[in-house]
């Protein structure tokens, strides 16, 4: 079929801190490396059926590519890396960053100024001081409550706002003593955005975060959820195919997207009409 894919969401990846983490854990208690912080982005954007490419260090001249990206938990990053997100964010680029991210580095040396390093008034924010959260929880836009939903897991950083700056904070940390302290920030940079995510919330706040956060930047246009994972591509004819799958054991209705024709069965597909799909089963449908 020789589909081609277009995303406009990326997830940055380092094999250098996924390496250093592994010498300077997170969290030697829960033993959460690098690829749990990856994973959790990776996840709630699967559930969300956010397409998203995976891109690396070699990459770091093609951001421009994308409307957002993540870079989970980049301890070790060298200045290059640095300037390039900075310029990425100032161009109009989308970036969200979470903790344990431009603290060393690409040798793993510490650096000796502001964390997160050369990011701070990209962000709005910086920090000196982290901690393991206890029984801490989020107050997120307002709203807060004693349940897991809201619980901090295993990480969190203490985030100052910096002088002359005036990020939105979208989360502050429910505690005797922290409740004016910003665990989550959005900042307007240049003509783009930046997200830091100073701790590790449930996976659960997580997918409604991300949700918010790509509500707000025009990247959710699918209204389908896990069980139903949904993908596209353009064929080798220019045409969009849709592939509607159910991992499930029970029957689901899914939303189609665009005018068409269920390729495994012949029938027409109404845009934003309902489609079935069984079990396990897989529906196609192509322009």
């Amino acid at each position: 079929m020789h589909l081609k894919k277009n995303n406009k969401v990326a997830i940055y990846v380092s094999q250098r801190s996924l390496t250093a983490l592994d010498v300077f854990p997170i969290d030697e208690t829960f033993n959460v490396k690098y690829n749990d912080v990856l994973m959790d982005i990776y996840e709630a954007l699967y559930r969300l059926n956010v397409e998203c490419d995976f891109i690396w260090p070699q990459n770091i001249g093609d951001l421009n590519k994308y409307e957002l990206v993540f870079t989970p938990a980049m301890y070790a990053a060298s200045q290059e890396e640095i300037d390039a997100l900075k310029k990425y964010v100032e161009d109009g680029g989308n970036l969200f960053t979470t903790f344990k991210s431009a603290f060393a580095n690409e040798h793993t040396k510490v650096w000796h100024d502001e964390t997160p390093h050369g990011l701070s008034k990209v962000f709005g924010i910086s920090y000196s001081e982290f901690m393991w959260p206890g029984d801490v929880r989020l107050i997120y836009k307002g709203k807060e409550n004693d349940t897991d939903l809201y619980k901090v897991r295993d990480f969190m950083e203490l985030l100052n706002i910096e002088d002359g700056a005036s990020p939105e904070v979208l989360a502050y940390y429910s505690h005797p003593g922290l409740e004016k302290t910003a665990a989550i920030t959005r900042n307007t940079f240049g003509k783009g955005s930046a997200v830091y995510m100073g701790c590790r919330p449930s996976k659960e706040m997580l997918s409604l975060i991300l949700e918010d956060v790509l509500i707000d930047l025009g990247l959710l246009t699918c209204e389908n959820r896990f069980p139903v994972i949904q993908r596209s591509g353009i064929n080798s004819e220019g045409k969009k195919v849709d592939f509607y799958f159910n991992f499930s054991q029970k029957e689901v209705t899914a939303k189609n997207v665009n005018e068409g024709e269920d390729i495994l069965t012949g029938e027409k597909c109404a845009k934003g009409g309902n489609i079935t799909v069984k079990p396990w089963g897989v529906v196609i449908v192509t322009e």
